[in-house]
């Protein structure tokens, strides 16, 4: 199933982007896969938060 993008303004550090578009033709591609990356890595060291019950 394709995931939908959204399309952002962001600002990164110049040497960041110099260094992603010197890797070639993708490179915001390359970018979202880093970003990707390390949210599954996070998410998946994070344990779940339980819930508290309203009353």
């Amino acid at each position: 199933m394709p995931v939908t993008k959204e399309a952002i303004s962001i600002r990164l550090d110049t040497d960041v982007i110099a260094y992603f578009r010197a890797t070639g033709p993708k490179y915001q591609t390359r970018i979202n896969a880093v970003l990707r990356s390390y949210v599954d890595r996070v998410r998946d060291a994070t344990p779940p938060t339980r819930r508290k019950r309203a009353g």
